[in-house]
């Protein structure tokens, strides 16, 4: 969906995904991570095992949250630095966000998409994505909200699965009179 918008309809795209693999080499996120999930996650190159990081993250709720409010304000920062420091004929932007809510991101959006998928699809496209075995997958979406929270909230709710996904996105911006 994010590449659609910026190839078709010239948003300019920030996946907070990847801001997230940059935050954890800010230092006072690197030393926060450390105290809280072991300096073992960071290998003596100090780059991130991530697979440890996150075996330990996505054991319960409270972990998760507890990675969340270390790294939540980190990629925040870098996201409004980089609409901030975006050129000048930049005005329209797609934020990939995957915990917009729980970030409190929805506040910074004029408008939200959801993208509806069933479970098995998006267990399979996280695996995928992050060459994840099965356990790994499920113990992450575990943590997650189901589709009805995002598509409760959303302005307008894309399927996942559509064959046509330009034109779904094209209908939702002329419906939000985001386009003409």
């Amino acid at each position: 969906m994010v590449a659609v918008l910026k190839k078709s309809f010239g948003f300019r795209a920030i996946d907070t995904d990847k801001l997230a693999r940059l935050a954890v080499n800010d230092k006072n996120c690197a030393l926060s991570l450390k105290k809280a999930f072991g300096n073992d996650i960071y290998e003596k190159d100090g780059s991130l095992n991530r697979a440890l990081l996150a075996s330990r993250a996505f054991q319960n709720d409270e972990k998760t949250a507890l990675l969340n409010s270390i790294t939540h304000p980190v990629i925040i920062q870098m996201l409004l630095e980089e609409i901030e420091n975006a050129p000048d004929d930049v005005t329209q932007f797609v934020i990939d966000v995957p915990l917009l809510y729980e970030s409190g991101l929805d506040k910074i959006c004029d408008f939200v998409f959801a993208v509806a998928a069933p479970y098995q699809t998006r267990l399979s496209r996280i695996r995928k994505r992050d060459g994840l075995t099965i356990e790994q997958a499920k113990l992450r979406m575990a943590r997650q909200k189901k589709n009805k929270f995002y598509e409760s909230r959303a302005d307008y709710v894309i399927d996942g699965r559509s064959s046509n996904l330009e034109e779904d996105i094209r209908t939702a911006l002329l419906k939000l009179e985001v386009i003409r």
